[in-house]
């Protein structure tokens, strides 16, 4: 097989977003989000939960808007619920040792 130069040429950036396999669907309290496999594992995520940051972590992980959707259909939520939802995201995105 030859060579040509865009195959000799240095891969590019890939884009920030994580690619459509990379994530994963999930439904809790009533609201549908995606999140990116692996968005457990990162260290700012994990320092974020060490230091109790759990409603930081969500937005994270998850984003604002579906935050703020998931905090209007469920007005009661306390930290069970987030405990519950960090969960449902866990075993989702493939979480080791969460």
């Amino acid at each position: 097989m030859t060579e040509t130069t865009r195959s000799k040429s240095a891969k590019k950036p890939a884009d920030h977003k994580p690619a459509a396999a990379e994530q994963v669907s999930i439904e809790h309290g009533g609201v549908k989000f995606t999140a990116a496999r692996g968005s457990l594992d990162s260290l700012r995520t994990i320092d974020m939960l060490e230091r109790g940051l759990i409603s930081t972590t969500l937005r994270r992980i998850i984003g604002d808007k579906k935050f703020e959707e998931f905090l209007d259909k469920n007005p009661d939520a306390g930290a069970e619920a987030a405990g519950e939802l960090l969960e449902a995201i866990a075993e989702k995105v493939g979480a080791k040792n969460f």
